[in-house]
């Protein structure tokens, strides 16, 4: 499964929320084996990220779509 998450800042500043980025940390790699590996990929991220709005989900569409 894809691990990718929107709508969050993931440098420190108050610039504009990212709306696509990877959950793994790395974006060339977004791949998630297992529900564990979801879990303590979304707990590291949540952790790491500052959320932002507005949440522009036409990204994280189209990376599906294309992916489908």
């Amino acid at each position: 499964m894809l691990g990718y998450g929107v709508g969050a800042r993931t440098v420190d500043g108050e610039g504009p929320a990212c709306n696509l980025f990877s959950m793994t940390g790395d974006f060339q790699d977004p791949f998630i084996h297992n529900e564990e590996e979801l879990i303590n990929s979304y707990s590291g991220t949540i952790r790491a990220v500052k959320l932002g709005l507005p949440v522009k989900f036409q990204n994280i569409i189209k990376v599906v779509c294309d992916f489908a």
